[in-house]
């Protein structure tokens, strides 16, 4: 075991170990690495910008450009700037922090959108890496990291038409704890998380989990995966 025994899930979907001592850190690393969790480079760890929407299935279109784009080197960007794929069943990451958003249209096109820009480009999935890297190159090129964010940036320059051509589907209400799609959101109160009991959850259930980053009134962020109905999902509510 390895920190302080509560892990928090931040506002881009990550999951945060606190509390690692020095000592402890290099095998805390090397175990996260040979989990395929973080990068052993550090220049390729810094590429990771993806926030995923949490309805992802196997083999489904999040999955495909997630894989993909992981393989893609971005030019030099801001910190904070990120990837939003938000291609689920329903589009549910508009308030998200991002940058650049792929998502779909009304007729189900898969498009790719600057963030502040209320249209995107369409594109098909085997494109989304180039379509990103030219979107990225242009940004770096015209001077954005002065703005930090692509929002920011876009009150100063404009976009090409052909950047600007198709509308995203309307977006979905925020989900509510509870049943979902394909299993449960679970609250996780203040965004924080007791690792025994989110082992526990993993043990009695054998599921996987995925982070979700929406924030609700009375229990703070979310945390989804398909979880059977039956299994102790309260035991993660702290």
């Amino acid at each position: 075991a390895h920190g302080n025994g509560v892990l928090d899930v931040t506002s881009r979907a990550n999951v945060q170990i606190r509390g690692v001592s020095e000592v402890d850190f290099p095998t805390l690393l090397s175990a996260l690495i040979e989990l395929d969790l973080v990068e052993a480079d550090a220049e390729r760890e810094a590429q990771r910008r993806l926030t995923v929407t949490p309805f992802w299935d196997t083999g489904d279109l999040s999955t495909r450009l997630g894989l993909a784009l992981e393989k893609i080197i971005l030019p030099d960007l801001p910190d904070k700037m990120g990837v939003i794929l938000d291609t689920g069943p329903s589009r549910l990451l508009q308030d998200t922090p991002g940058d650049f958003r792929f998502e779909t249209s009304a007729s189900g096109a898969l498009i790719l959108r600057a963030d502040g820009a209320a249209r995107g480009r369409e594109i098909d999935a085997a494109q989304a890496g180039s379509a990103l890297g030219e979107v990225a190159a242009s940004y770096v090129e015209r001077g954005g990291a002065a703005s930090k964010r692509m929002a920011q940036h876009l009150k100063r320059v404009s976009l090409p038409k052909a950047w600007q051509t198709t509308p995203p589907a309307q977006s979905a209400s925020k989900p509510e704890p509870g049943d979902a799609i394909g299993g449960q959101l679970l609250g996780v109160p203040f965004g924080q998380c007791d690792a025994g009991a989110l082992r526990a959850l993993l043990t009695d259930s054998s599921a996987a989990i995925s982070p979700a980053v929406w924030h609700h009134r009375c229990v703070g962020r979310c945390m989804f995966r398909a979880v059977p109905k039956g299994a102790r999902a309260g035991r993660l509510l702290m």
